[in-house]
């Protein structure tokens, strides 16, 4: 089955928002997308990066990959509409907080970030030790502190 090129709102909402952030620095992007973004490298340059716990794969956006990164793999990807897509891997050179040095990824054409990291080998554990932290956090941010009367 062909995908239709027809613009659905949230399709026209996603493309908008592509050519917005290309400018932004990463906290407005983070906050225009209410989603986590960081500002780390790729190849050596800048990128937005977004941790997506959804996702079991790494994915990057064309234009940070170098000719002689190319694999000769590609790998047909079931997206969240069951919309099937093909996409050729690269192994890139990343400097994030979730994994540093060389990384197997989907080169995606225009994502709406620069670099998404899913559930990944690469990066599981230094991710899931972070969001543990986190939800150690999260947990106690109920507790309140006893109001104690002052002895005199």
């Amino acid at each position: 089955m062909v995908q239709q090129e027809n613009s659905t709102p949230l399709l026209v909402q996603s493309r908008e928002i592509i050519q917005r952030y290309k400018d932004m620095s990463a906290d407005e992007v983070s906050s225009l997308l209410n989603v986590p973004i960081s500002q780390r490298k790729v190849n050596g340059q800048h990128a937005h990066v977004m941790r997506d716990s959804g996702f079991s794969f790494a994915a990057v956006c064309e234009r940070y990959v170098l000719p002689k990164q190319y694999l000769d793999e590609w790998q047909e990807v079931l997206l969240m509409d069951c919309t099937p897509r093909t996409f050729q891997k690269a192994r890139i050179h990343v400097e994030t907080e979730y994994s540093t040095g060389y990384l197997d990824v989907y080169v995606v054409e225009n994502p709406v970030v620069d670099l998404v990291f899913g559930n990944i080998n690469d990066m599981n554990g230094k991710a899931k030790q972070r969001e543990n932290e986190g939800k150690k956090k999260d947990s106690r941010s109920h507790i309140k502190p006893i109001m104690v009367q002052e002895i005199t």
